[in-house]
């Protein structure tokens, strides 16, 4: 079994995952703009966790040390070893699909922000946010 197929087996099968919490703000319609878009305001707070995720990409670092995976809209790392994932990039927009470069210095994504999917780049420790088209 090759390393990605590893650990694609350890993080779907993993009782170690740790609880991710998530926040989303449920809107409501509020009225319409001139301009003909719509004016949304937070109607209330919806917060839940998870253990688990299934639809997942991920990538293993060049190192091989980390794994970086989507769940729910958020780019993750998690320790191949196991342990606690870290968010990387969170908020409302939905991130997607990351990848390593080669180097493992940055990653690729793909940003659904503004009703488009875009490439984007990051370092990879979630820093220097950049849009590639």
């Amino acid at each position: 079994m090759n390393k990605q197929c590893q650990a694609i087996s350890r993080v779907a099968g993993s009782s170690e995952l740790p609880r991710a919490e998530f926040s989303f703000a449920i809107a409501q319609r509020a009225g319409v703009k001139a301009a003909g878009g719509l004016t949304l305001k937070p109607a209330r707070k919806v917060e839940f966790s998870t253990s688990e995720g299934t639809w997942m990409s991920l990538d293993i670092s060049p190192d091989g040390r980390t794994i970086l995976f989507d769940l729910l809209g958020d780019i993750y790392t998690l320790p191949i070893t196991g342990g606690e994932a870290k968010p990387l990039l969170t908020g409302m927009a939905f991130d997607s699909q990351p990848r390593y470069s080669p180097d493992g210095r940055l990653i690729a994504f793909i940003k659904g922000r503004d009703g488009a999917d875009n490439p984007w780049i990051a370092n990879a420790d979630g820093s220097g946010l950049q849009q590639l088209s």
